[in-house]
């Protein structure tokens, strides 16, 4: 038999995130400049990063892969008004960190870098209306909205998956110290 480098633990994984769920009955109005009335948020945790190794004969651990973002639900039956510049009426978002960084292999010889962890995927998100949500300052039915409301969308849905971890290379040294 040879001699076989052997692999070192790989790093954490990204704690796992809830769903979420927010249901609108009254009436809710916001008076501040980039506000949101209903913000449902869930995160998914990012993966570890592996760390560095430099005993003679391991790979460098890899990194951790991210945790999938989880359901988000918002459903609104009343009444919306933001009042300000830049609000939202309701913003609905999963969102996943990305994956651990590989582990760097600092010895001498026979080894390698770890792999990154793979990033998360993001999770379903709903957003349901069938109340009234009014964006912009001039919340009446007969009038357009602002024109200097800047960005005040009523409803804001957003899935983002986390991208991978960054793999590490193998940095070896080596020296010949000889005698005559």
């Amino acid at each position: 038999g040879g001699f076989v480098p052997a692999p070192n633990p790989d790093a954490g994984y990204g704690g796992p995130s809830g769903d979420v769920t927010i249901i609108n009955y009254g009436s809710l109005t916001t008076n501040a400049d980039s506000s949101a009335a209903i913000v449902a948020l869930s995160v998914g945790g990012g993966g570890g990063d592996a760390g560095r190794q430099s005993a003679v004969g391991q790979y460098g651990a890899n990194g951790g892969p991210g945790a999938d973002g989880g359901l988000v639900t918002v459903k609104n039956t009343g009444t919306i008004y933001t009042l300000s510049t830049s609000s939202v009426g309701i913003e609905a978002i999963s969102v996943v960190f990305v994956g651990g960084t590989g582990g760097l292999d600092a010895s001498a010889f026979l080894g390698g870098g770890g792999a990154g962890g793979g990033g998360g995927a993001g999770g379903n998100v709903e957003a349901i209306n069938t109340g009234y949500i009014c964006t912009g300052g001039t919340c009446s039915t007969s009038m357009a909205a602002n024109a200097g409301a800047g960005w005040a969308p009523g409803i804001f849905a957003q899935s983002v998956g986390g991208g991978g971890g960054g793999g590490c290379l193998e940095s070896t040294s080596a020296a010949i110290i000889a005698d005559s």
